[in-house]
């Protein structure tokens, strides 16, 4: 959606223009522009590297709000490009940034201010029909890992909670706030799943690293969803009956959902255990690319 792209680099101060190439701006912006394209290349076989990566970190932790807002309305840009690479990178770059301890400013923007400007349905990452015709496998990735992202802030926009980083505590909420917040951090474990993971595709870079993210995101999150739930269940003469048909239903999809988890946890410790001294063999703590 090419002119939500133009809308945000006009008010959020994002990005490359309609042919891909850098306007005239005051260093230190034209200095966040190029560690973005650098971080984003197209080389499918290259990591961004931490230096880049480091750089906008520090722009989200010492920046002004508008030098936040020029970041993330530029790097979100990066989605318009047809490169698989690219998005496969702007995706992971955003979610180191929404691993970090800058993380509410960046998400605040990814799931209010953007909607603000012509992103179609409030949709931060507009990728779910991406297709790289080069790149079939990493397309697919690109465009489920965007989906987990997505659900990521649309959970934000509604509880004004990550779970990925806010552990909730149970104790401090009504039954009604607390399904609300078990059945949004099972939509995030969903759309995790949906992603699917096979050895065979973490033999790619890029997906290697992002299963890496999201498997670290995982821990906290089941960890608020387990308490959330036995908190539940533990007062289950509390609820009504509709409350009690809600938590049923989240408990029956858990236990669909646990298989799925089990395999990609088997996925990850199996390539884990084949690729000791290979580039992958610190998939579960490794980091980017080098300087």
């Amino acid at each position: 959606m090419r002119a939500s792209s133009r809308n945000m680099s006009k008010s959020v101060g994002g990005g490359l223009d309609s042919v891909g190439t850098t306007a005239a701006v005051p260093p230190a912006k034209h200095d966040v522009k190029t560690a973005i394209l650098k971080a984003t290349s197209k080389e499918r076989h290259v990591l961004p590297k931490r230096k880049h990566v480091e750089s906008l970190l520090a722009v989200c932790v010492a920046g002004r709000q508008v030098d936040v807002e020029f970041l993330v309305g530029t790097l979100i840009n990066r989605q318009f490009e047809k490169q698989a690479a690219v998005c496969a990178k702007m995706l992971l770059v955003f979610h180191e940034l929404l691993r970090a301890d800058v993380r509410r400013r960046v998400m605040h923007i990814l799931a209010f201010q953007l909607a603000q400007h012509g992103f179609q349905n409030f949709h931060a990452f507009q990728l779910a029909s991406f297709k790289d015709g080069s790149e079939i496998l990493l397309s697919s990735f690109v465009r489920q890992y965007s989906g987990y992202l997505e659900e990521r802030v649309a959970v934000f926009r509604t509880l004004k909670t990550d779970h990925v980083k806010k552990r909730i505590d149970p104790a401090k909420h009504t039954v009604k706030t607390m399904l609300a917040h078990a059945r949004a951090a099972q939509g995030v474990v969903g759309a995790f799943l949906d992603l699917q993971f096979r050895s065979a595709e973490l033999s790619e870079e890029l997906v290697a690293r992002g299963l890496a993210l999201i498997l670290k995101d995982m821990t906290p999150l089941l960890g608020t969803f387990h308490a959330l739930v036995t908190m539940l269940l533990d007062n289950h003469r509390r609820l009504s009956l509709a409350q009690l048909e809600s938590l049923r239903d989240i408990y029956a999809r858990y236990l669909k959902q646990r298989p799925g988890l089990d395999a990609v946890y088997q996925v990850a410790a199996d390539l884990e255990a084949a690729a000791a001294g290979d580039v992958r063999s610190g998939l579960m703590g490794g980091g980017y690319g080098g300087s």
